[in-house]
């Protein structure tokens, strides 16, 4: 479902990072979605202690929501992301700069200790998130257009290159993009969660659909 993987931006230095670009097939999913928008959740009546960071703006469907096009769209998405995260980590160049440092997991076991779930996320006009890092549980994410849409997430520049200044110059780091993901419906982008993965969304444009899917910690595993 995934393919034509590309890097779309690296950093490296104290905290390394990379940002991978890719293309899929959304033939028919976004009609699925908006003939089906009565299944969608409001994030913020939805996500437990995240209501108190998340506007009204935001919905989301689940994978198992009952609407099987879309079930069956997110199930072949999460598949493809468990393909290309085993790959992925068993490339040695690619593992020991931009994982490793923040994930040590052996790569023959790695997916061992994690959880992927999936969603197709709606962001109307006036959504947005400021500069942030993920949750430590969040080890990698996927985020897909199914739109076009013309407001990507904004990656920044990790000015932070030793731990003295990280706190101090977090909020300073705005002006200092290095990244801005596509807009194309078809294409996405996916990147490991450290202290170099900081961005941001302000949804400005008309309303986001977006296919996600986060890769997690399995606490149960330990």
């Amino acid at each position: 479902m995934l393919q034509d993987f590309q890097v779309a931006h690296q950093h490296q230095g104290y905290h390394c990072n990379s940002i991978w670009k890719y293309k899929f097939e959304h033939k028919n999913i976004l009609q699925d979605c908006e003939n089906n928008f009565d299944k969608f959740l409001n994030m913020n009546k939805s996500s437990g202690n995240l209501k108190n960071y998340i506007s009204d703006d935001r919905y989301y469907y689940p994978n198992g929501n009952s609407v099987k096009p879309i079930d069956n769209f997110l199930s072949a998405f999460e598949d493809s992301v468990r393909e290309w995260i085993t790959n992925t980590v068993h490339d040695k160049k690619v593992f020991d700069p931009f994982i490793q440092p923040s994930w040590p997991f052996a790569p023959h076991e790695w997916l061992d200790y994690m959880n992927i779930t999936s969603h197709i996320m709606v962001d109307n006009n006036g959504y947005n998130m400021g500069v942030h890092e993920d949750s430590n549980k969040v080890v990698c994410n996927f985020i897909a257009n199914i739109s076009e849409n013309s407001c990507g997430t904004k990656f920044y520049h990790p000015v932070f290159e030793n731990e003295d200044n990280w706190k101090s110059h977090f909020n300073g780091c705005k002006n200092k993009v290095v990244y801005e993901a596509p807009g194309e419906a078809g294409t996405g982008i996916c990147w490991f969660n450290s202290r170099g993965s900081l961005h941001s969304i302000n949804v400005d444009c008309d309303k986001r659909f977006t296919a996600m899917a986060s890769i997690r910690l399995n606490f149960i595993k330990y």
